[in-house]
């Protein structure tokens, strides 16, 4: 059955408001500006039984001394969340890291002089799956200007605060 679909059809992406790591696929990034004081946001989540069934989180800023979760012998995350520019999907992005090998591998490069600054270099990072193990890996481009005309129709504004709510954070005008 070669005429079902055209030979070069692909599934189109779904775009969504966060940045998703396939298996076998590289995303690339910039890091932009949040409107914070601080570009990342670092934060605690968890979800109660609640929480869980409605898709939504708890976040704290600071580490939670208890919970549900904690009580029943799962732990909290500590996340990182940025907002970027997606190139795959051309848009703006939360992009949120848990993974302690990805939070190592982005502090070295803004501790080398070369590269410091997270928001004046993109960033690719791939996930492959084997067996039981997920890895990722992670590499920077060199440093250059970011093309801000992609934002021109394009950027959103994102309420931290809503966010860390697990409410809707990107701002509609």
């Amino acid at each position: 059955m070669d005429n079902f679909l055209p030979q070069d059809y692909e599934i189109p992406a779904t775009p969504s408001n966060y940045t998703k790591f396939e298996d076998g696929e590289t995303v690339k990034f910039r890091i932009l500006p949040s409107g914070m004081d601080n570009d990342c946001i670092v934060f605690y989540e968890y979800f109660d039984k609640s929480q869980w069934e409605n898709g939504k989180p708890i976040r704290s800023k600071k580490p939670f001394d208890s919970t549900p979760w904690i009580e029943n012998g799962r732990k909290q995350q500590e996340k990182w969340a940025f907002k970027v520019w997606n190139y795959n999907l051309w848009q703006v992005q939360i992009c949120n890291i848990s993974q302690k090998g990805l939070k190592q591998s982005i502090m070295w490069y803004i501790k080398d002089e070369d590269y410091w600054d997270p928001l004046s270099y993109d960033i690719k990072i791939s996930r492959t799956w084997k067996g039981l193990e997920t890895e990722y890996s992670i590499t920077p481009t060199p440093p250059k200007e970011f093309d801000e005309s992609l934002l021109k129709d394009n950027d959103k504004k994102i309420d931290w605060v809503a966010y860390l709510n697990s409410e809707e954070p990107f701002i509609t005008e």
